[in-house]
């Protein structure tokens, strides 16, 4: 299977709801199926990437910004979504470097 990834460094290939409830941000232009449970109709980090038009947010100097904690899985503990977050930091920051 073709690795999806999004903007936000979540590798949407390998999410549980792909492709399911979910075809992944990249093909849903931001429109993800959890803004049902926020107010919003198009992901802030994928419009942000999108207003700063950078491919992802390795490419912005203030990764990782507030939105990074302000959207999250609420059925995460806070240490689980502080890890998941450094990860997808982590990964971003490489892709940066590697020039993906």
């Amino acid at each position: 299977m073709e690795r999806i990834l999004s903007c936000c460094g979540i590798v949407c290939s390998e999410c549980p709801s792909y492709p399911t409830e979910c075809a992944g941000c990249p093909a849903l232009k931001g429109r993800v199926f959890w803004l049902d449970y926020v107010d919003a109709d198009i992901c802030p980090v994928y419009k942000c990437c999108l207003d700063k038009a950078v491919e992802h947010c390795g490419k912005c100097g203030e990764m990782p910004c507030e939105r990074w904690t302000r959207y999250k899985d609420p059925n995460v503990s806070e240490e689980e979504g502080a890890a998941e977050r450094e990860k997808r930091a982590a990964f971003l920051r490489q892709r940066e470097e590697s020039g993906e």
